[in-house]
Order: structure tokens, then sequence, then C-alpha cells
């Protein structure tokens, strides 16, 4: 389950992207609107996770990652009915704080149930697994080469 989240993750952060000629089109962008809302996403995305790893610390890994899918899932579906600029660019940041959720509390979550010596392993596969489907799971989800990451990891 939540190696899916993380594979979610990755894929629906790249829906705005890949539709960006037709979002473009629609709300009549310039290209320098288009790249600030690009932007806008990743960088909430990344000066939220140390505070959001702190709420995971302090409120629970598993109510701040039920509160980040929400989150997320919300700016996901409200991005559709978008009718501007400023909508767009508050939608991608909402994305990018519910996001910011994941790696954190994956995280904690998992170092609270695995023991510690199986974490390296569980590490080392969560990071082959993200650069691999990061690549793969844009161009088409269901070509995920899971023999090269078995092989990769020695599986």
């Amino acid at each position: 389950m939540l190696a899916t989240v993380l594979f979610i993750n990755y894929v629906d952060r790249g829906a705005v992207p890949t539709a960006a000629p037709l979002i473009q089109q629609d709300l009549h962008l310039t290209n320098e609107q288009l790249g600030r809302v690009f932007s806008a996403f990743f960088w909430v995305y990344a000066l939220i996770q140390i505070p959001v790893g702190w709420l995971a610390e302090r409120y629970g890994a598993h109510r701040v990652l039920a509160a980040g899918l929400i989150i997320w899932a919300s700016a996901i579906g409200l991005t559709g009915a978008t009718s501007s600029f400023a909508m767009l660019i508050a939608l991608r940041m909402m994305l990018g704080l519910g996001e910011s959720a994941g790696f954190p509390c994956v995280s904690k979550l998992l170092a609270a149930v695995v023991p510690i010596e199986d974490l390296e392993f569980l590490e080392k596969l969560e990071d082959e697994i993200d650069v691999i489907a990061a690549r793969e799971a844009l161009r088409d989800p269901r070509s995920i080469p899971w023999e090269v990451i078995k092989k990769k990891l020695k599986l």
C-alpha cells in the first residue's frame, strides 16, 4: 500500500506537464505563466517536507499521510475544473503540500514496523523502484520493468 502511494505520487505530479499544451491553450497562458505553474508545485513540495516530517513525528505518520492524501486528491480533482491562472497556481501549490507528506510519512511508518536490520534493504528497494518508476511511469505505467528491478536488487 505504501509503495502504491509513492508510485502515484510520481505519476500524478506529471499530469499537468503532460497536458501542458492543452492547458496553455484553454487558459491562454504564456510560456512564463506555464513555467510558474510547473514550479509552484516543486517550491511548496521541497520547502514543506521537513515541517511535514516534524508533524508526522508529533501527531503520527498515519494521520499526517491521510491528511496529505486528502489534500492531494482534492487538488488533483479540482485541477480539471480550474478556469484561471491563479487557481491553477493555487491547486499546484496545494498538490505540493499534499504530496509532501509521502516520503516523510512512509519512511516513518516503515521504520516503526520493520526490524532495523531490514530497513537498509527496504530503502534500497524503494530507491530503485522510485528511479525506475519515475522514468517509466510517465511513458506507460504498464511498462515498469519489474524483472530489471529484481535483478538490480538481487532478488
